[in-house]
Order: C-alpha cells, then sequence, then structure tokens
C-alpha cells in the first residue's frame, strides 16, 4: 500500500480522536454537571451510538466534505491530492489538540472547512464552491440564535410538564419516542427499504423506548425517599446523550473520512466513490468513539460546571 495512503489514514485517525475527546463534552458534559450520571457510564453510551451514527450516516455529510467544497476532482495528480487533504486534516488536528489542552470545547467542522478554504485559496479561487461556502456560513451564524431560542422556549416547556404528575409523564414518553424514532427513521429513509416500512420499524423502536422508560420510571419511583422529578430527567438526559451522540456521530464523522475519502479514491485504493466514502467514515466513526472513551473528560468540566450551574431539569434542555 502507498506509504501516502497510510499517512493519510493516521492523520485522520488522529483528527477523528481529538474530534471525540475535544466534542464529547457537548454530548454528556450537562448530564455530568447536573449529577445524573456517572462521566464513565456517560461517555460509554456516548462512544457507542457515536460509532453508529457516523457508521450508518457518516457518508452523506462525507460526500460534501471530499469534493463539494473544494474542487479536488479537478487535481489530476494523487500526489498533490494527498498534499491537499493531508495539509487540511493535519492543520485541523492540531488546533484542536490545542483546544483539548486548553480545556476549551471547539467546532471541528469549522477547522475542516477553514482548512479547506485555506488550501483551495492556496491553489486558487477558482477550486473554491462559494456558494456552498455562502450557505454554510449564514447557516452557522444564524445556529446560536435559534438553539438559543428553542432552549428557552424549550426550558418554559419543561418547567410547566414538572408543575404536573400528568405532565411528567407525557414529556418522558414523548421525549422516550423522539429520541429513538428520528433518528432511526432518518437512518432506514437513505436505504433502499420502502418509505412506510421505515417508518414502522421506526415507531415501533420509538414504542419501545417509550414502554422500557415508563417501565424503569414506575418501578424506581415505587421506591421510598425516591423523587419521581429527578429520575424523570435521569431518564431524559440519557436519552439526549443516545440522540446526540447519534446525530455527532453521523455528522463528525465526515469531519476527518471526507478527505481521506479523496484520498483513498485517489489512490485507488477503492474503485469507486461510495466505497472510499464507506471505508473512510468507517475509521473516522472508530476513532471517534475511542477519543470519546480515552480522553473526553477533558473538556466535561468546561461545558457541565464551567459555564453555569445546571440541574437536571435544565440539563435537559440544554
Amino acid at each position: 500500500m502507498n506509504i501516502w495512503i497510510l499517512i493519510s489514514a493516521g492523520v485522520a485517525a488522529f483528527l477523528a480522536w481529538n474530534n471525540g475527546s475535544n466534542n464529547a463534552a457537548n454530548m454528556v458534559g450537562a448530564a455530568i454537571g447536573a449529577g445524573a450520571i456517572s462521566p464513565r457510564r456517560a461517555l460509554t453510551i456516548a462512544a457507542v451510538f457515536t460509532l453508529v451514527g457516523g457508521v450508518m450516516l457518516g457518508r452523506y455529510v462525507a460526500d460534501t466534505v471530499m469534493r463539494k467544497i473544494v474542487f479536488v476532482s479537478s487535481l489530476h495528480s494523487f500526489l498533490a491530492t494527498c498534499l491537499v487533504m493531508v495539509s487540511v486534516l493535519l492543520s485541523a488536528s492540531l488546533w484542536t489538540l490545542v483546544s483539548s489542552f486548553l480545556r476549551v470545547p471547539m467546532s471541528v467542522h469549522a477547522c475542516i472547512i477553514g482548512s479547506l478554504i485555506g488550501v483551495g485559496l492556496a491553489m486558487g479561487t477558482r477550486f473554491v464552491n462559494w456558494l456552498l461556502l455562502v450557505k454554510i456560513l449564514v447557516f452557522w451564524i444564524f445556529v446560536p440564535f435559534i438553539a438559543a431560542g428553542l432552549s428557552a422556549a424549550m426550558y418554559k416547556g419543561v418547567e410547566r410538564a414538572l408543575g404536573s404528575g400528568a405532565g411528567l409523564k407525557a414529556l418522558v414518553l414523548v421525549s422516550s419516542f423522539v429520541s429513538v424514532f428520528v433518528p432511526l427513521l432518518l437512518s432506514l429513509v437513505k436505504t433502499s427499504i420502502a418509505s412506510y416500512v421505515a417508518i414502522s420499524i421506526a415507531a415501533l423502536a420509538g414504542l419501545a423506548s417509550m414502554i422500557a422508560a415508563f417501565l424503569y420510571l414506575k418501578r424506581v419511583c415505587e421506591r421510598p425517599g425516591v423523587d419521581a422529578v429527578e429520575e424523570a430527567m435521569k431518564v431524559l438526559l440519557v436519552e439526549a446523550i443516545i440522540s446526540m451522540s447519534f446525530s455527532f456521530g453521523a455528522c463528525s464523522a465526515a469531519n476527518a473520512g471526507g478527505p481521506l475519502a479523496a484520498i483513498v479514491l485517489s489512490g485507488g485504493v477503492a474503485k469507486s466513490v461510495e466505497s472510499a466514502i464507506q471505508l473512510s467514515v468507517v475509521l473516522a466513526a472508530v476513532f471517534l468513539a475511542v477519543g470519546i472513551v480515552s480522553w473526553g473528560s477533558c473538556v466535561v468540566e468546561t461545558v457541565g460546571r464551567g459555564i453555569t450551574l445546571l440541574c437536571p431539569s435544565s440539563a435537559f434542555v440544554s
């Protein structure tokens, strides 16, 4: 195998590991900060579902990173493709590693996009897909404000639901259903399965999650001295970790997998775009999970306790 392929795979794995360790706090920091779950258990759950999300859905975002932001297909040399994509992977890796040492959460998406733009400008402005870049930047500008508004509205809704037993039960059941139904449906509709079959499977899985949450709460809350609200919030926080981890894997496997796929395809290791992307995304997803469990605790303190004090209900909303 070409030495450049091995170097590229190593750098991609390093970026994925950094990504997992730095961004694990986004998924589990709030729950750990609220004391709802132990760090080891939270990080293990996050690692498992990040791996699942990356393997199942990572290839769709990876295609955009691989060839739609910078037109690497215009590079007819394997060595040129390697130099471009290794530069992207290495620069993003080093900056993310510095952020982790400083215990500062960092968006690896921003690192990768910025690195791609940098090499695109170095090659020539014609290599950059400016229209797509503008769309991405506009989306990034509005996302924090949209998230803040949704979080505030959800907090009021959760606060109101906690005021009554019926509202609390409804909150747990609906959240249990949605946290399983939505990610599973998104995964299934991308396959060759018919839409009605995908919806049915996702709905049945969501119902199973609802039943499991209901039975757990019923059993636990029958014990003397148990706070039903606190127990309900713990269930919801675990479900939130699962849902966020799945989404994180689906989106973030592309950060390392996309550039690596371009090299794998150019080097002839894979015979098609689809196989190159899938192979690269699986490698990235594995090292995302490894990063979460091996060094994910490094930024948890900042997100869980350093930004604001959290109780279980506010942790769930965040």
